[in-house]
């Protein structure tokens, strides 16, 4: 016992130093070699590196600021009421953690002399090692500068997770709003959510235009959003929408909190893993996607499924069993879930009478969940589809053109589904999920092999945001990879105290934000160098629909309020085609459609207004685009707001022409036509 604590007092007054010198060191290895350092920082932020390093001055004002940390930590800690010598030891071996990312690096650096084909592994694991080495630091202090009695209350910590909670969903509601109305939201998987619910309202039935006439329910089996009607009756905007889906993800903390209490974990180490939680990026990317998609149904299913873990570890299974079958309404693709804790509830040796229970609950959990993913598969998605497979079939297209086809691959198949299962992109993802957790829910194997068919199916497929977790696919992975956490803590307690981990996760959580998140702490969120893709196509600039800095994509601009004088411009009863990220402002008017693709169930004849979004570079403006003479318009600046083109056969008037916008109505005057 007495040997760490000497070794502890000498890294405590060796320790500030050697980390500034290994920082140092490590930093400027990443300079001389950025490729380690994909995704995290841009070239512009290499070369500022790079110059700044140049200066030995600021090596001295980095030391200091790690001799600084160290003393303010183990001030602070005193203070509080630490022990000196505890204080002592604690910052020494939370400094050692410095080694972790200077070790990886020199192994990489004889890895690249040695010619080896490794250079796409150095490229995954120097990014996690410093990661995990920061995130080492970072926890050791904060053990140090807080100590544990000060925080050792249940009713403390579960009221720190309740204040998370509430800055998530107002930051989160916030940014999305404000996303919005700089009209950069699209109708395509966002806006197309609220036309499902106002056509419910209106008595059109549950679907929008872009399903082709037909039901939603031809797309997938989701209706979990009807559920939100009463709220969005009393305020019907895709803004209201928003709001609710960033509660449902922010509420998920409690259910974490919750079965770390269950397992036996403090009420410190559950509360710092639900704030965790709340940092964990891949959450915030569900939040706010990549690809500008601020709502989608399918987040609905995280809460519903934490609290159904909630309610399995508190031997509630009926009440597990009802939650799952609400979240089944979120996607079909949770039965995947429902399925695998079924398989999960029938091996684990449950104690007691309802320990018995679990065995026959399991089996006909799995058999129920099986069955209604083969009725949604193969019965009721092709009956709302006349017939047709279900959209997503294609996506998995290297594993045959049917789902049954593909399903036979599956299992008949193993080594093309291995083959398939351990690319260097799949294993990408993994780190992506798992980095954050520390790995931890690796080590409560019963609970991640409960994630496994939905990593299997994400990695067997062919489309690449499959395995990226910016964009929606990987929403069922959350909750059973926290659940997978929380459990993973609780069985490492042997060696390691739960609440050191938790607060290693929870730096781990909040780094991994900092280098790939969405949210303010993020560094795409304030980086120029993340702004939005733009474009000369003369006379016009165009912007592509990606990239997060701030101010391209939260302040509405010039084109925002361009816009209020386009839309005033069309009437309530009037049936609009609209390019994307307008469309949805158009949703409660008589019809909105999409243009330039007029689907199956519309013609010409069925549009009144076409309104233009001039700058917006992703709709079809090329050759396929029939509509030569209204693109012309489009194009020429001096052409004033008025006259009349023709757009495929038909007379269309100019009401509304700026350098953002072009408004063009049906001229039902021509021909004895009368509006």
């Amino acid at each position: 016992m007495r040997r760490p604590g000497r070794l502890g007092e000498v890294l405590a007054i060796l320790s500030p130093l050697v980390a500034s010198a290994v920082a140092i060191g490590s930093a400027r290895m990443l300079v001389d070699y950025p490729q380690f350092i994909p995704g995290i920082l841009t070239k512009h932020q290499v070369l500022f590196l790079s110059r700044w390093f140049a200066n030995e001055w600021n090596w001295l004002w980095i030391t200091l600021a790690f001799c600084g940390a160290s003393v303010a930590a183990r001030m602070i800690g005193t203070a509080l009421g630490r022990p000196r010598a505890s204080a002592r030891i604690g910052i020494g071996w939370a400094n050692a953690w410095w080694l972790l990312p200077v070790a990886v690096q020199c192994l990489s650096l004889l890895a690249l002399a040695s010619e080896t084909n490794l250079v796409p592994v150095i490229v995954l694991v120097v990014p996690a090692a410093w990661i995990l080495g920061v995130a080492g630091w970072l926890a050791g202090h904060w053990q140090v500068a807080v100590p544990e009695a000060l925080t050792d209350r249940p009713k403390l910590s579960f009221g720190i997770v309740a204040i998370a909670v509430l800055v998530y969903v107002g930051l989160f509601s916030t940014l999305s709003i404000l996303q919005y109305r700089a009209l950069h939201v699209p109708h395509g998987d966002t806006g197309m959510y609220e036309e499902h619910l106002w056509n419910t309202l209106q008595g059109k039935g549950f679907r929008s235009q872009l399903d082709d006439g037909r039901l939603f329910l031809g797309e997938h089996i989701q209706f979990v959003h009807l559920v939100l009607l009463p709220v969005y009756w009393l305020a019907p905007s895709l803004e209201t929408l928003n709001v609710l889906q960033s509660l449902a993800l922010g509420i998920g903390a409690i259910p974490v909190y919750w079965v770390g209490r269950r397992l036996g974990l403090s009420g410190r180490a559950a509360g710092t893993l639900a704030v965790a939680y709340l940092l964990y990026f891949p959450l915030q990317y569900l939040n706010l996607e990549a690809s500008w998609k601020t709502f989608r149904p399918t987040t609905f299913g995280i809460p519903l499924v934490l609290f159904a873990l909630a309610a399995l570890e508190s031997h509630r299974l009926w009440l597990m069993i009802a939650l799952l079958g609400l979240a089944l309404t979120a996607k079909e693709e949770y039965a995947l879930v429902a399925a695998a804790l079924g398989v999960y509830l029938s091996c684990r040796r449950g104690r007691g009478p309802r320990g018995r229970l679990e065995i026959p609950i399991g089996i006909g959990l799995f058999l129920a969940s099986l069955l209604f993913l083969w009725l949604t598969l193969s019965v009721l998605i092709p009956y709302f589809r006349a017939g047709a497979a279900p959209h997503y079939t294609p996506y998995f297209k290297g594993l045959g053109e049917s789902t049954s086809e593909q399903i036979r691959t599956v299992l008949t198949q193993p080594l093309l589904v291995l083959r398939r299962v351990t690319s260097l992109d799949d294993w990408q993802f993994l780190l992506w999920m798992l980095l954050p957790l520390g790995f931890v829910p690796l080590t409560s194997p019963g609970r991640f092999l409960v994630a496994a068919p939905i990593f299997g199916y994400l990695m067997l497929g062919d489309l690449e945001s499959l395995t990226q977790p910016w964009f929606h696919f990987h929403a069922p992975l959350v909750p059973l990879l926290w659940w997978a956490t929380v459990g993973g803590v609780v069985n490492l307690r042997c060696c390691r105290v739960p609440e050191h981990l938790a607060r290693w996760i929870c730096c781990l959580a909040l780094l991994t934000g900092v280098a790939y998140g969405r949210s303010p702490l993020s560094v795409a969120f304030w980086d120029p160098a993340r702004a939005m893709p733009r474009r000369f196509d003369p006379p016009l600039v165009l912007f592509e629909p990606r990239g997060a800095y701030w101010k391209d994509l939260y302040v509405p601009g010039e084109r925002s309020r361009a816009f209020e004088h386009a839309f005033a411009h069309i009437e309530p009863d009037e049936r609009v085609a609209a390019t994307d990220y307008v469309r949805s402002r158009f949703t409660h008017h008589r019809a909105a459609h999409d243009y330039p693709t007029l689907r199956g169930h519309v013609t010409i004849d069925d549009i009144d207004v076409i309104v233009l979004d001039k700058t917006e570079g992703w709709w079809g403006r090329g050759d396929e685009n029939p509509d030569r003479e209204l693109l012309q318009v489009m194009r020429d600046q001096s052409v004033p707001g008025e006259g009349t083109i023709g757009v495929r056969g038909r007379p269309f008037r100019i009401v509304h022409h700026d350098p953002f916008f072009l408004v063009v109505r049906r001229d039902r005057t021509v021909n004895g036509e009368r509006h």
